[in-house]
C-alpha cells in the first residue's frame, strides 16, 4: 500500500476536513516539504528516508506543522482508511528562529 505524506496546518489533533488543512505553500515558492513523499507500507510499517522542509512554521497562525498521511491510491470496494495526523511540531529556519521565540 502506498501512502502520501503531507504537511498540515492545524492546532487540532484531528479534523473532519482533512483536505482543507493541507499546506500547499506560498505562491511563487517551493512546496513546504520535498523529498520522499510517497512511502510503501510493508506489514503496516513505512520508513521515510528523505524529507526536507523548505519553509519554517512561524508564518502560519498556530506556529506549528503536523505531518499527515493518507492512502495514495484507492483500494476499492467497501474499504475505507482514515487519514493519520502526527503531533504538532515547530520547523525553525537556519537562524534557529521560530514564531514562539520572537514573541516577547
Amino acid at each position: 500500500m502506498v501512502i502520501l505524506i503531507l504537511i498540515l496546518r492545524t492546532k487540532k489533533k484531528w479534523t473532519e476536513n482533512f483536505n482543507s488543512k493541507v499546506e500547499n505553500g506560498r505562491k511563487e515558492k517551493r512546496p513546504p516539504v520535498i523529498g520522499e513523499l510517497y512511502i510503501t507500507l510493508r506489514d503496516g510499517v513505512g520508513i521515510i528516508n528523505d524529507l526536507c522542509f523548505t519553509d519554517n512554521s512561524r508564518r502560519i497562525k498556530c506556529g506549528k506543522f503536523r505531518l499527515g498521511a493518507r492512502v495514495a491510491d484507492s483500494i476499492g470496494g467497501d474499504v475505507s482508511i482514515k487519514e493519520a495526523i502526527s503531533e504538532a511540531f515547530e520547523v525553525k529556519d537556519y537562524r534557529g528562529k521560530s514564531k514562539l521565540d520572537m514573541v516577547s
